[in-house]
């Protein structure tokens, strides 16, 4: 590989500041090297940042020690931010979303700043098969791309076009060292199980897999960016309308409609949506539907919809009740308002929790719990954090309007034990002394599960 084919990646971006993700290992060091290249081309001042997730001991400690000592060397300031995780279920998920949030206030310290990660071929590919199970679109598919815009940030992948094996192959060849995460052997996580053993058989038995998965995923961004701006030109004539009409919707190939609504939702909502597929398909069927009778479809975390005489637009919802006692021991399934509480048991091999999940220690957890509507002043103690945080900053941040309707629990004393959609508290954690846990999900009836909100 030759670090001038990432030139084309920093040129729009000259003069703004480059956010360097560097955990020390080979792909964030070329990465590093790439936007050196940058700082001394393009003038833009690199700050690399390194996330001490707290779960690998001494080990961790010491990645982060040999980080700091080549950014110095290279004379690149250098931050060393911890993120306090703890092992369990969902800490691929939780250690994702703790770095986002953080890069989302980086990026508010550093005017102008662009994130730069070390994401290269294979890790594009892995996320290809992961995501085809989870049944996403052209666009899901192709979801890693060298430059891509997240919740308001602008996030650069300069080696996206080299695989893996090319980047050390590069390092080796300047007689520099990196660091290996030996977490990347466990493969209890679905995305080393995927690289440690599945794609190196498919590449085995497949002659050629491994150039053709490459080209695929090329193909596949070209297709989505031609569906997107398609969808981006037919958004045009919509844009900043909070009613529609159901012609305008039916008019759209299927490819379209999810686009479009995606774009129309955000607009509305202030924040990045990603509809559903059920809310899609609530949707379809009522524009199919010529009856004069009013259909009201829920988006949760958003509003409801109303469908009706050839339009849809935005309806107010319900009021919310007020705080009710859930004895949760005894009723595993709880009503309150257009919601359902439902109690799970689950296993630390099921799939890491949604904000619309949250999972316990049962012998921590008082026998009532009090599910109310969001109050002002509610404060939550976040995960790996010793202070409480305002819920409705937590709310703001995720860009979540201010009549957001889901409820909270709370324990009988009031603390907040869950907002679903914004924030799990660290109250009654799973740790190695649980011997009984359980998971509890918010459902409206109505509407089935609610979906997961997604980030990067």
């Amino acid at each position: 590989m030759q670090l001038e084919e990432c030139d084309k990646i920093f040129a729009p971006f000259a003069g703004r500041p480059l956010l360097a993700g560097f955990s020390g290992g080979a792909d964030s060091t070329v990465a590093l090297l790439a936007c050196l290249r940058a700082r001394d081309r393009y003038n833009c001042p690199v700050t690399a940042i390194h996330f001490e997730h707290g779960l690998r001991g001494e080990e961790s400690r010491q990645d982060a020690a040999a980080a700091r000592a080549f950014a110095g060397s290279c004379d690149v300031p250098f931050r060393e931010i911890p993120l306090g995780l703890f092992p369990g279920p969902g800490l691929e998920e939780r250690a994702r979303a703790a770095r986002l949030a953080v890069w989302k206030q980086l990026v508010t310290e550093f005017p102008g700043a662009v994130v730069v990660l070390g994401h290269h071929a294979d890790d594009a590919v892995e996320t290809l098969f992961l995501r085809l199970a989870r049944g996403s679109n052209v666009s899901g598919l192709a979801g890693m791309r060298p430059v891509s815009r997240l919740d308001g940030m602008t996030i650069l992948r300069p080696l996206l076009a080299f695989p893996r094996a090319e980047i050390e192959a590069f390092l080796r060849a300047q007689n520099l060292r990196w660091r290996t995460d030996s977490s990347n052997q466990e493969n209890t996580f679905r995305r080393n199980a995927l690289r440690n053993i599945i794609l190196p058989e498919f590449r085995r038995r497949i002659p050629g897999a491994a150039a053709g998965l490459l080209h695929s995923l090329e193909t596949l961004r070209q297709d989505a960016e031609f569906l997107e701006e398609a969808a981006r030109e037919r958004f045009a004539a919509i844009k900043e309308k909070r009613e529609t009409t159901v012609e305008f919707w039916r008019s759209l190939p299927q490819a379209l409609q999810i686009r479009v609504l995606r774009y129309h939702l955000s607009e509305l909502a202030g924040r990045e949506v990603l509809p559903p597929p059920a809310f899609l398909a609530r949707l379809r069927t009522a524009w199919s539907d010529d009856s004069a009778e009013a259909v009201r479809i829920p988006l949760s975390g958003m509003c409801t919809f109303l469908v009706h005489r050839g339009r849809m637009h935005p309806a107010d919802d319900m009021p919310l009740p007020g705080p009710e006692v859930w004895r949760w021991r005894s009723n595993p399934r709880f009503r309150w308002g257009e919601f359902q509480l439902e109690l799970h048991p689950f296993n630390s091999a099921d799939a890491p929790p949604t904000l619309f999940e949250a999972r316990f220690d049962a012998a921590l957890l008082p026998d009532e719990l009090v599910v109310d509507r969001r109050r002002p002043g509610d404060r939550i103690l976040p995960f790996g954090r010793t202070t409480e945080l305002s819920l409705k900053k937590l709310r703001i941040d995720r860009k979540l309007p201010f009549d957001y309707p889901c409820p909270v629990l709370r324990e009988p004393n009031g603390r907040v034990l869950w907002a679903p959609g914004i924030r799990h508290s660290a109250c009654a954690p799973l740790s190695a002394a649980t011997t009984q846990a359980v998971e509890i999900r918010l459902r409206r009836p109505d509407d089935g599960a609610l979906p997961p909100e997604e980030s990067a």
